[in-house]
């Protein structure tokens, strides 16, 4: 009976090492198969995820595109009106100095600011006894008087320009208006 015994014995063995061996294939097949949903459902997360970020990200360029194009029809319609003011005040100049050249328009200068000293015989100038007059300039120094004024006013529409400028930088506009 020894012998039956013993190889009863190898039979459970061998039995029990059949279901180790079932339970351990089956242990590592569940272990895949959650594996593979685990990692379905982080690439679907995932994908999810980048479409999301992927939507943001054209939405944000989409933005920045619309408030570029916004800025750069706010400078272009600056250049306009700062060229526009530019080419008025180079009119204005122009038709300034030429009035001035002709004689037409004149400056009047008071003479009490010509005094001179009295008491040098010939000295230019009225004396202080003498009533105040005016006079006119000369047209040429008239003429050059509103050429420097008329510069002045040109160099300010530029200044004025680049302010403009700065402040859209400074101070984009906003989406939809000019």
């Amino acid at each position: 009976m020894e012998v039956l015994s013993a190889l009863r014995y190898w039979k459970y063995v061998a039995v029990m090492l059949l279901v180790m061996a079932a339970v351990t294939y089956y242990n590592v097949h569940v272990d895949g198969l959650i594996k593979d949903a685990v990692g379905k459902a982080v690439m679907e997360r995932d994908g999810q995820w980048r479409e999301q970020e992927a939507a943001a990200i054209a939405k944000a360029k989409a933005d920045a595109t619309a408030q570029e194009a916004a800025q750069r029809a706010s400078l272009e319609a600056k250049n306009k009106d700062l060229e526009r003011r530019l080419k008025d005040a180079k009119t204005i100049h122009d038709r300034d100095v030429a009035n001035a050249r002709a004689g037409n328009l004149k400056l009047r200068f008071s003479t009490t600011l010509c005094t001179g000293p009295s008491n040098v015989p010939g000295a230019a100038g009225p004396r202080p006894e003498a009533p105040a007059t005016t006079i006119d300039l000369p047209p040429e120094i008239t003429a050059n008087l509103y050429s420097l004024a008329d510069s002045a006013d040109e160099v300010e529409e530029q200044l004025q320009g680049c302010w403009d400028k700065i402040e859209s930088y400074v101070h984009p506009p906003m989406k939809g208006t000019p």
